[in-house]
């Protein structure tokens, strides 16, 4: 198991939130599944946020499963009561939609490990947290 910091994490997290040019999405997304795949864990990008471009691309990801709402990473790695971590990866200031809500509760009531993070560091802290067995679940405010 790898050791973490979490304290420096936090203090990072300080920092990043603080940034007047915080990373899109985007880039946070490809910096993560790197981190990911440094620590050899087993993730999957859920192919939700692809962004359609006609009708016909709709109907083709519609016909996939590709579903409105779906988080963006799932590890499949048990940790503590867990068999799987589903991570929403927001910006700093970034917003849930209406169908990201509705999916993150209906798991959650089924028992799954559900996070929301807001930035690189917050999106590693909640990873090392789950993977500790301490999963922060998201909650709707």
């Amino acid at each position: 198991m790898t050791s973490v910091d979490f304290d420096s994490l936090l203090k990072n997290i300080e920092i990043e939130q603080r940034d007047p040019q915080p990373l899109k999405e985007s880039d946070v997304q490809a910096l993560v599944f790197k981190y990911l795949e440094n620590r050899d864990l087993d993730n999957h990008p859920s192919l939700s946020g692809i962004k359609a471009k006609s009708w016909g691309q709709i109907k083709l990801m519609k016909s996939q499963s590709i579903r409105k709402g779906h988080p963006d990473l799932m590890i499949e790695e048990p940790a503590g009561k867990y068999q799987m971590l589903y991570l929403e990866l927001k910006k700093i200031g970034g917003r849930l939609d209406e169908y990201q809500i509705a999916w993150l509760k209906r798991h959650i009531a089924k028992g799954h490990a559900c996070s929301v993070s807001y930035g690189y560091y917050d999106a590693i802290y909640k990873i090392e947290k789950y993977l500790q067995g301490e999963p922060i679940i998201w909650e709707e405010k």
